[in-house]
Parts: structure tokens; sequence; C-alpha cells
């Protein structure tokens, strides 16, 4: 299942597939907001649709990235 993905403007969103969302009830969402303006990555957690959390990460803490792409 592939995560929804846009590109706005300065900021790359990714989120958690509408499928699961829907599968799932909207319990859970996972959203990541890379912001090249700002220089910051956002991640943001959203459980049983009122429990979130937050978290900032500035470019200068980022040593690396990891990424990896699977299709079916």
């Amino acid at each position: 299942m592939m995560p929804s993905i846009k590109k706005l403007d300065h900021r790359l969103i990714i989120s958690t597939p509408l499928l699961l969302r829907i599968v799932t009830l909207f319990l859970y969402t996972k959203t990541i907001i890379v912001d090249r303006q700002i220089q910051q990555v956002l991640i943001r957690f959203r459980y049983l649709w009122f429990i979130t959390s937050a978290e900032v990460i500035p470019f200068q803490e980022i040593q690396r990235i990891d990424y990896s792409c699977e299709s079916t």
C-alpha cells in the first residue's frame, strides 16, 4: 500500500494511505511534512481520533535519509 504523496508549493506531504485510514476507521493517521522554506520536517501522529503527537526536526539535525520503495 503506497502512501499518499503531494507536493504543494515548497512542501512535500506524505500521509497514511486512504484505504488504510478507512479500514481503521480513521483511528490511526501519520503525516510527514517536509517544508523547504522553513527547513523543517514535521511528523504528526493521531491515534483514536483525539490522541495526537507531533515532532519537529530541523534540517540541521538530519544527518542521513534512508529511503526504500516497493511496488506490488
